[in-house]
């Protein structure tokens, strides 16, 4: 038998390494949002070991005859396990992970939230935010170790739960993805330097 290979090993040697960066971009991103200069609202600080990029095992049924063949076969999309742990309660984090009280603001003055240090008095400011589940809507860009490579959710899902204290972990949010299509129609764009 001849065998002729349109391409063989060497073609196909293009590989997501692993994911080194995350960005976020809020509302959906485009296809000729990526042929200009992209600004990112946010670089999300991601702990080491923590990014789950699965888009969805395949559900196959068989149907079968009564003799056992297989006579035909019907598919559907799995459910997506896309997640990562974000080391910040910085502001920009907080808010855009969870619901802010608009009427909440917390600057301690001289009371019970701050503290006399030799040199100073600490004093501690921030929000107050619900923990109930907020659904934000955007775009993610994931960057490969090496750089040769992105992977881009133009449109996705994203709901995050607060964990102040796991092992050695400093507090993170744990963020679940859920890819959505676009309005241009893909989930996913994966792109190779050129």
């Amino acid at each position: 038998m001849a065998l002729t290979v349109t391409k063989n090993i060497d073609n196909l040697g293009t590989i997501f390494s692993s994911v080194n960066q995350v960005f976020f971009k809020a509302g959906e991103l485009k296809a000729a949002d990526l042929k200009t200069a992209l600004t990112v609202d946010l670089e999300l600080p991601i702990i080491e070991d923590s990014v789950g990029f699965n888009t969805g095992e395949p559900d196959v049924t068989q149907i079968k005859l009564i003799n056992g063949k297989i006579w035909s076969q019907k598919t559907k999309r799995g459910d997506s396990d896309i997640s990562f742990n974000v080391a910040s309660i910085d502001g920009a984090v907080n808010d855009l992970l969870l619901n802010k009280q608009s009427s909440a603001a917390i600057t301690s003055g001289a009371g019970v939230l701050s503290e006399k240090t030799e040199d100073a008095t600490v004093v501690y400011e921030g929000d107050a935010y619900d923990l109930d589940p907020k659904v934000v809507l955007g775009s993610l860009i994931f960057k490969s170790e090496d750089k040769s490579t992105i992977i881009v959710l133009p449109y996705a899902h994203i709901v995050s739960s607060f964990n102040a204290s796991d092992g050695d972990n400093p507090a993170y949010f744990k963020v679940v993805v859920t890819p959505r299509p676009s309005s241009e129609g893909y989930e996913i764009l994966l792109l190779k330097k050129k």
